[in-house]
């Protein structure tokens, strides 16, 4: 309930839709950088199903598919008049934010549902003027187009890259992270073919051994790394 103190203590009546607008996916620890390492948004949907199984039980998430229309749903485990609308209104944004990762921030849901009561003072919010909201639900909910859920998930803006080869590039200006690293290096060695695990350790200075284990620490495998470059780079080249 520390949303629901700090909104007191504020004075601040919608203190989680604030936060939840804000808060950036790829942020939000493990769970966020797995969860956005997706392909498509159907791939990430199914991914932070597992992994909300597997480490909370006070909240679960599933996408329930109608026709042409999907529903991506959270729900607290505690009865509708017991939920924290600070949370829940957090929860939203964050299926909202995760959709949006493929649609775009400019997408809106024609309608929502939450689990928490009625309350004023949401229409003062742009990305709810527009959106049908349904309160006392069993579980806190955006509707969206079936279509969407095939759509590649857009990776974070990233600065300007300097000029020079493509070598030049990663060698100058590595990602902040080994994986993000890695994915670099094998952008470049993709263009003679899939490259040999071997060859792609001695390109980041280092042994095979060492190399595996270090991607074992990111959660990643290198066939995985090799799968989403190819991905990024189809992406690239259709656009």
């Amino acid at each position: 309930h520390f949303l629901a103190k700090t909104a007191r203590s504020q004075g601040i009546e919608h203190l989680g839709l604030y936060v939840g607008q804000r808060a950036r996916f790829e942020n939000l620890g493990d769970f966020g950088r797995l969860v956005c390492s997706s392909f498509t948004l159907h791939e990430s949907i199914a991914r932070a199903q597992q992994l909300m199984a597997a480490y909370s039980s006070g909240e679960c998430l599933w996408l329930t598919i109608r026709g042409d229309q999907a529903l991506l749903g959270h729900r607290f485990a505690v009865d509708s008049g017991q939920v924290c609308r600070q949370a829940d209104e957090y929860a939203l944004m964050q299926l909202w934010n995760l959709v949006c990762r493929a649609a775009g921030t400019a997408w809106r849901p024609r309608e929502v549902h939450l689990q928490s009561g009625p309350v004023s003072g949401l229409s003062q919010f742009d990305r709810l003027a527009e959106t049908r909201l349904v309160f006392n639900q069993p579980a806190t909910a955006v509707f969206l187009p079936r279509t969407l859920l095939s759509l590649p998930l857009k990776k974070p803006a990233k600065p300007a890259a300097p000029t020079g080869t493509e070598t030049d590039l990663w060698m100058s200006a590595p990602a902040g992270d080994f994986s993000g690293s890695v994915r670099q290096v094998l952008d470049v060695l993709l263009q003679d073919g899939y490259p040999d695990i071997g060859l792609a350790a001695k390109a980041a200075g280092m042994s095979v051994r060492t190399f595996q284990r270090r991607l074992a620490n990111t959660g990643f495998g290198y066939g995985r790394l090799i799968e989403q470059v190819r991905f990024e780079k189809a992406v690239r080249l259709l656009a």
